[in-house]
């Protein structure tokens, strides 16, 4: 093991998910990466949530309990109370992979000169599950990394905070960022984390869709990738929610094509 262990913060965002929370939690505290310090935003959970944070208070670096306006600002919370080097998110119902999960990532490699470090992740459904490996710089879009699994500079976090103007996708905006501006990222061949595919994400994924094609135009008007990511919305929701979706999207990609034009 490397003699030097940078600080990581972990911050997980929960609001009433007491189902899963203490898992999330125990894969958190259980880590063999010893410099951790941990982050609890929770947003005011009525279900007895608080009281499962309040059980492992005293080895949490931080945590709070109080309304909120959404998951992105609870996550921007989050990363304005970090004080370590890296950010994770490992949000409630998602847990590391391993107890070596962490010191999978900073035991080993030499990190310097990178900005994101990224690794697999176990995709789980139900009782089904498999293994996602997400692709290199140069098939990010066709592979994105998953958060879960996902280590940041802290200051790239503070850098690209979280646009809470997108209520599903604004953890993608954030990654688009990352690449488009040629930060450097390495993916190392390991499991992070395992993520369970019900939950915000899969609930609002229609919305998502939506967003997701908004932040495809924005950034230097990426027709090619807004055009993949409708195409892909038209086979998970068929062709009529696709077609109520196209009466906002053909209007996008006229004003973009002007735009590009001019």
């Amino acid at each position: 093991m490397k003699e030097y262990q940078p600080l990581v913060s972990i911050i997980t965002v929960v609001y009433n998910g007491i189902i899963s929370l203490e898992k999330t939690i125990l894969s958190v505290l259980g880590q063999s990466f010893q410099n951790i310090e941990y982050i609890i935003i929770d947003g005011g959970s009525t279900d007895g949530s608080v009281d499962i944070i309040k059980k492992y208070a005293d080895r949490l670096a931080y945590w709070v309990s109080e309304p909120d306006k959404g998951i992105y600002y609870a996550m921007n919370k989050g990363i304005d109370q970090a004080s370590g080097e890296w950010i994770n998110f490992m949000n409630v119902g998602d847990w590391f992979y391993s107890a070596d999960s962490v010191n999978d990532i900073f035991g080993g490699e030499n990190l310097n000169g990178y900005d994101l470090v990224y690794g697999n992740t176990e995709k789980r459904r139900g009782d089904k599950s498999e293994i996602y490996i997400p692709g290199d710089a140069s098939n990010f879009y066709k592979r994105l990394m998953i958060h879960q699994s996902t280590f940041s500079r802290t200051s790239l976090n503070r850098k690209y905070k979280f646009d809470t103007t997108f209520k599903v996708s604004a953890d993608f905006d954030f990654m688009f960022k990352v690449f488009l501006y040629k930060h450097k990222t390495l993916h190392v061949d390991v499991v992070v984390s395992s993520f369970d595919l019900v939950g915000f994400s899969h609930d609002n994924r229609y919305r998502g869709f939506s967003e997701d094609r908004v932040i495809a135009f924005k950034y230097k008007g990426n027709l090619l990738l807004s055009c993949k990511v409708y195409l892909f919305y038209v086979y998970i929701t068929g062709i009529g929610k696709a077609i109520d979706l196209m009466k906002t999207y053909l209007p996008g990609v006229y004003k973009q094509l002007k735009k590009m034009k001019g």
